[in-house]
């Protein structure tokens, strides 16, 4: 994702183009994972640059997560809600923060992603 790298070598303009880009791409081919994709790399972006910013990067998983859920892409669903709990968390939304952390270690769980530590 040229957007993600872009912004994360601290050329922010170039990373909202490139995201920009992607996302016309991919909403005119109809791509929904792509589409979802470039969602989720953004907000992964958004949160571990320099100075994050937790309510975009929520943004853009409210947006992902459905084009997920409608894919069926389970270790996709489940990987964005830890993420989402992270942002949740930095937001200060604590119970809403445990709530996504508990739904992705439960679909982790049940589809066997090996990626997510006991606990």
């Amino acid at each position: 994702m040229l957007g993600s790298a872009k912004a994360r070598l601290g050329d922010a303009s170039g990373g909202e183009a490139g995201w920009n880009a992607a996302l016309a791409d991919a909403t005119g081919m109809d791509d929904r994972y792509g589409e979802a994709q470039t969602l989720w790399a953004r907000a992964r972006t958004r949160m571990r640059q320099g100075e994050p910013d937790h309510r975009a990067a929520l943004a853009d998983l409210d947006l992902a997560t459905p084009l997920f859920v409608t894919m069926e892409a389970r270790p996709s669903i489940a990987r964005i809600h830890r993420d989402r709990a992270q942002a949740l968390r930095a937001l200060g939304r604590t119970e809403d923060a445990a709530a996504e952390e508990r739904r992705s270690r439960e679909l982790a769980a049940d589809i066997g992603l090996k990626d997510f530590s006991a606990g």
